[in-house]
């Protein structure tokens, strides 16, 4: 061998060498950089209370009988340790706050927007839409998208809905006996979910599927019932966490085809919505107005300020579509649930709500008549603080914060309890009692804004709470106006489950009665 070769290899050599140096300091610095953040966590967690979690598998011990259970586990949680207390999933760390002064210094700030973990797993179904996204691509879309929700364009949804409410209290007097009998006990979820489907479509995405009157797209209907409950599993079994494991996994397969079922149904508004789009005079919304924009859905505004690809791709509009098509659908119908199932209790607030919607309404319905209803409103608010359809919520840090004498890291992850924080003793007297004063105006002044949230709160609050509460009312009003309603199960005892959605795994049932001006 000549010095030449001898040199070459000697230099390869120390060229791999140095190669292999550096891949071990990155690895080193990797795992230096995973194992600092776990003791900073630790030490932040040190005084946090909770229950003892074990190496690897942390609480999940605790969770044996899946979404209720996890659901009666957190409740349990918090009766024993308070209004901030921690579980680990597994190796994840998860600190839950239920009480509104741990919550204030978290969701009134503009820094600490980006959300927990869970958020990440909606991503194949919701892509990085509203309620996913983060940083500078949130802001910018909730800027852009605001205008879609404003007072101007729900007063032109206000008769479509009232139209979508009147189509399903007709499917429900079908069910009702003539005379003055009540009706077999009625699931009323499986027609909610049917009429906030229909209500969306028309209002916010410009298409009617009639799917209340020919039972169409229970297709769709299943696919997110089915990846709501996909998703609660994931959240609670660290095992499925990781994608190469979940996507080998039954579970994952079934969870791909629903993610392609949705995406097929969202692909088609937005086809045949475009195409209507384009037959018109395209002309921009600065050009034509507001007078313009009240004519507008929510997915015509999209396809307007999309400039043709410029502001808004077509994977864009999809995340959007898929965003409001899940939320202005399946929430607003848990919302429609609850609200229908408490009043069942109260024969005499039903009665008072006709008399106001009587005295204020006469034989015009508007937006402005509608929220002149402060009774009413004040029902409805009440239901809400009893049955959040959304129980859970999360946050990520991205900078330290203090709460409650604790700083904790970036990093760190936090679940926002609903249930509880509405049903905190301390903020409503006698908290599982129906009491609509609750929410007169001398009661909320003093009362801190982070003790109610049905639609979370600070910047990254729900963006279109109004349209939901909006949807409710009218749909509330219009089975009143027709029919009594009876709740079947009682509120005391009543089997809860937080899934994505709250709900009950026993139903929802209710009975109706004609009222004495309806009978035939």
């Amino acid at each position: 061998m000549d010095w030449i070769t001898a040199w070459r290899l000697e230099g390869l050599t120390s060229s791999r060498s140095i190669l292999l140096g550096t891949v071990i300091l990155i690895v080193a610095a990797a795992c230096f950089q995973k194992i600092w953040k776990y003791i900073r966590i630790n030490l932040a967690l040190y005084k946090v209370p909770g229950p003892f979690a074990y190496p690897i598998v942390g609480n999940s011990n605790l969770i044996k009988g899946g979404p209720e259970d996890f659901f009666r586990v957190l409740l349990k949680c918090h009766q024993q340790y308070g209004s901030m207390f921690r579980l680990w999933i597994g190796s994840r760390p998860i600190v839950f706050l239920c009480g509104a002064d741990e919550l204030q210094p978290l969701l009134s700030s503009s820094i600490h927007l980006k959300k927990s973990f869970e958020y990440k797993l909606f991503e194949p179904w919701l892509g990085e839409g509203l309620i996913t996204s983060a940083g500078k691509k949130w802001q910018e879309r909730r800027k852009l998208l605001t205008s879609a929700f404003h007072s101007s364009l729900l007063e032109g949804y206000v008769e479509s809905l009232y139209r979508e409410a009147s189509k399903l209290t007709s499917k429900l007097e079908e069910l009702t006996p003539h005379d003055s009998s009540w009706s077999k006990a009625i699931e009323i979820e499986e027609f909610t979910k049917l009429t906030a489907l229909d209500a969306v479509c028309e209002t916010t995405m410009g298409f009617n599927i009639n799917a209340l009157e020919g039972n169409a797209n229970l297709e769709y209907i299943h696919a997110i019932s089915r990846l709501n409950k996909i998703l609660q599993l994931r959240f609670i079994s660290p095992w499925l966490s990781s994608d190469i494991i979940f996507y080998q996994t039954a579970l994952g397969k079934e969870f791909s085809k629903h993610i392609k079922t949705v995406h097929d149904f969202t692909e088609k508004v937005i086809r045949e919505r475009r195409e209507d789009v384009a037959a018109e005079n395209n002309q921009s919304i600065e050009e034509n107005g507001r007078e313009r924009l009240k004519r507008k859905s929510f997915l015509d505004l999209l396809l307007i300020l999309s400039d043709n690809g410029r502001v808004l791709s077509n994977q864009d509009i999809r995340e959007e579509v898929d965003t409001f098509m899940f939320a202005g659908h399946d929430s607003i119908a848990g919302g429609m649930n609850w609200s229908l199932y408490t009043l069942g209790h109260h024969p005499e607030v039903q009665e008072r709500i006709l008399e106001e919607a009587k005295s204020i309404m006469g034989n015009e319905l508007t937006l402005n008549r509608v929220n002149k209803m402060e009774y009413f409103d004040r029902c409805i608010k009440e239901a809400f603080r009893l049955y959040p359809p959304v129980p859970l919520t999360g946050r990520q840090l991205e900078l330290p914060i203090k709460i409650r004498g604790h700083t904790f890291p970036e990093g760190m992850e936090f679940n926002i309890l609903h249930f509880p924080l509405h049903h905190d003793p301390k903020v409503f007297p006698d908290p599982y009692k129906f009491d609509p004063d609750r929410f007169l105006p001398s009661q909320v002044q003093n009362r801190n804004p982070f003790a109610y949230m049905p639609f979370s709160g600070g910047p990254r609050n729900c963006i279109g709470q109004k349209f939901a509460v909006l949807e409710t009312k009218l749909v509330v009003l219009r089975i009143l106006q027709s029919l009594e309603i009876k709740s079947v199960r009682k509120m005391e005892g009543l089997r809860l489950q937080g899934e994505v959605l709250l709900n009950c795994p026993d139903g929802i049932q209710l009975l109706f009665r004609r009222r004495e001006s309806v009978k035939e």
